[in-house]
């Protein structure tokens, strides 16, 4: 084994959001690849100017890019790549190339309040966009003669991906990478095929895990369904309900419990559902005319008595009608966390209004508008927005619709592949991450040293481990 050929990664994020790694591939020759794998926004409301206006790398010096999903803590820098002289090809799950340029779209219409402007302009999506490259699952990419890139399905999302990186030379024994990406076994929409046995069995040099709820097992009260009582006892109290969504995932499967619930009679008759969003609608748009691998019927997801607020100059007045009225009602508006997107104007209208009752539909970081809200005591004034906002609302969270594994399954991931050297954790809050170190140490037969965090945030890969430089 040459010590001459490995693979360094560095970790640009070390939290949940703004999902960032550069690799360098060194080979014997001398010569160097670079690539991103993730070119992710940071969300949240504290120190993300810098980190979202700027990349500090050369990024024409990039031979490609991958992309393991089409959420905006993953997509959302692309333009600003581009913008900063990227030219290379942009690897992704041909489902997601087709939902990409949504997601982009957040880029060029969401104003980062420390940039004091949006992400990105328009020109530079659609620049982005050009450069996209949809693959088919299972099938081998070959973006360098020594590197080739294969996407495996992931429950995280339409068109998410566990990703195998392969580096080869001459007689090297070669570098294999897995990338678990935000990780889900299991999709209310699609069935997720597992990698076959002899990608399995390969000596996988160092498997990237996210950690997300790397503290909780699935048993943990965490991931109880409380969603449908705590809604229907809101609705049947005269309450309105809110639901912070994210655009992709989580919002159209609340819309399909929301029309379950309607079929078993539930939700009283005359109860609106509310649906906002610019890009939540594009996407309810696509998968119900697009072929994007979902079961039979699952694109059919939208309830009964649904509103949706249109795109147009009338928003503004409809969304007032919508809060002026008594009517029992479920409101579905982005983002998640309730610092970007249309719910802003919700939270902001009734927050402090105690026949309302707004619910999370999982995790919200320590940074977020959501946070604040469920840690908030009743009468409890919080800043948002600038604006002194007064919590009398009703707060609840529930992770039973989570896109994320909790750390048992995470495991039982990782031992799928019985021959992994070295695991790399990532995508998790760093005291999370540190209580799944000391789980994965304790339960996977790997030396401590070759279990990591985001916290060494720079390491060297080997073909038989990894060597951690910081």
């Amino acid at each position: 084994m040459s010590k001459n050929f490995y693979a360094e990664r560095i970790f640009r994020h070390q939290n949940v959001t703004g999902s960032f790694f550069l690799y360098k591939v060194h080979f014997p020759s001398g010569k160097e690849v670079e690539f991103f794998f993730e070119a992710g926004a940071k969300q949240g409301e504290k120190d993300i100017g810098d980190y979202n206006g700027f990349i500090p790398v050369e990024a024409s010096n990039l031979s490609f890019v991958i992309i393991s999903h089409t959420h905006f803590d993953h997509i959302g820098l692309l333009p600003v790549l581009i913008r900063q002289g990227f030219k290379g090809p942009i690897f992704t799950s041909y489902p997601a190339s087709k939902l990409l340029e949504i997601g982009l779209q957040d880029s060029a219409k969401i104003v980062d309040k420390n940039l004091e402007r949006t992400i990105a302009v328009q020109e530079e999506v659609e620049q982005t966009l050009s450069q996209v490259v949809g693959a088919p699952y299972k099938k081998k990419i070959k973006p360098h003669k020594n590197i080739t890139v294969t996407f495996f399905m992931n429950g995280h999302l339409i068109g998410a991906v566990l990703t195998l990186i392969t580096i080869t030379y001459s007689n090297e024994e070669p570098i294999y990478i897995v990338h678990s990406g935000d990780y889900k076994s299991s999709n209310m929409f699609f069935n997720v095929e597992q990698p076959q046995e002899a990608i399995r069995n390969l000596p996988i040099s160092n498997f990237v895990i996210e950690s997300t709820y790397g503290d909780v097992d699935s048993s943990n009260i965490k991931f109880k369904k409380c969603l449908k009582n705590n809604t229907l006892e809101a609705l049947n109290n005269g309450f309105t309900v809110v639901y912070p969504t994210f655009s992709l995932g989580r919002h159209q499967e609340a819309l399909y419990l929301i029309k379950l619930w309607q079929k078993q009679e539930l939700i009283p008759a005359d109860t609106k559902i509310i649906v906002d969003g610019k890009s939540a609608q594009a996407y309810n748009y696509l998968i119900k005319f697009s072929d994007l691998g979902v079961k039979p019927g699952m694109n059919n997801f939208m309830p009964q008595n649904t509103i949706s607020i249109p795109r147009n100059f009338e928003r503004k007045a409809i969304r007032a009608k919508v809060l002026k009225s008594s009517a029992p009602k479920i409101i579905l508006s982005p983002g998640g966390m309730g610092s970007y997107g249309p719910i802003t104007y919700y939270i902001q209208n009734l927050a402090f209004r105690d026949d309302v009752l707004i619910h999370s539909l999982g995790y919200s970081s320590p940074d977020s508008t959501m946070y604040k809200l469920l840690k908030a005591k009743y009468g409890e004034t919080i800043k948002y927005n600038g604006l002194d906002v007064t919590v009398k609302c009703q707060t609840a969270q529930t992770c039973e619709l989570s896109a994320h594994d909790p750390r048992d399954k995470l495991l039982k991931l990782i031992e799928s592949f019985p021959e992994t050297h070295s695991v790399s954790i990532n995508h998790g809050d760093l005291e999370i991450q540190k209580s799944f170190w000391h789980y994965l140490n304790d339960h996977l037969l790997i030396p401590s040293s070759q279990i990591t965090t985001s916290k060494q945030s720079s390491i060297r890969i080997f073909a038989k481990g990894i060597e951690i430089l910081n």
